[in-house]
Formats: C-alpha cells, structure tokens, sequence
C-alpha cells in the first residue's frame, strides 16, 4: 500500500518534468522555450525562435521516450547528447543575435 501511495506521489510531482538524461544541458535549453516566447516580436528573431522552439520540442520527445526505455543503448545516449549539444549551439546563436539586436538598438536608435 504504500509502495502504490508513494508512486503515485512521485508521478505526481515529476510527471511533468524534463527528461533526466542529461538534464544539466537539457534542463536550461527547455526553460529557454518561454523565455524566448517573451521576445518572439523582435521581427529578425521570429524565425529563429520558432525553428528552435519546434527542435526543442522533438528533441524533449525523444528524451522522454529515452527515459522510459528500459534498454537504453550507449549509442541512444549518444544520439541524444549530440541532439542537445547541436540545440545548445543553436540557443547560443540566438543569443548571440539578440544581443547583437540590442546593440544596435542602443547605438542607432
């Protein structure tokens, strides 16, 4: 009885969480989808958001397919890492061009 209580409590508390592969890379590249919904306006970064926005999306679909996978191969979890390393290069280019969007703003406006 309290093995099923004390699932049901953690299911409830982290069902809704990201993936726990890799979760110290993965973790602030999944927050980074509502901070960028915020800024989505700025006209040269709407497409940028949007392409990483739905990235972001499969890659956290694949993650939690992963998570559930009880025979995780070595080359899965390499698969993966390479998956947010290649969208850890993309959020790092988005920022990159939004400071670039501020600086411009502050010098020519």
């Amino acid at each position: 009885m309290r093995y099923i209580l004390l699932m049901t409590l953690f299911v409830c508390l982290y069902g809704n969480s990201y993936p726990m592969l890799y979760s110290s890379l993965g973790n602030k590249l999944f927050d980074a989808n509502n901070k960028f919904e915020k800024i989505k306006s700025i006209g040269c970064l709407t497409r940028l958001i949007d392409d990483y926005q739905n990235k972001s999306y499969l890659i956290l679909q694949d993650g939690r397919m992963f998570e559930i996978s009880t025979n995780l191969t070595a080359s899965q979890r390499k698969h993966y890492l390479d998956m947010l390393r290649h969208l850890d290069e993309y959020y790092n280019y988005i920022i990159g061009a939004l400071q670039q969007e501020l600086l411009n703003s502050i010098y020519y406006n």
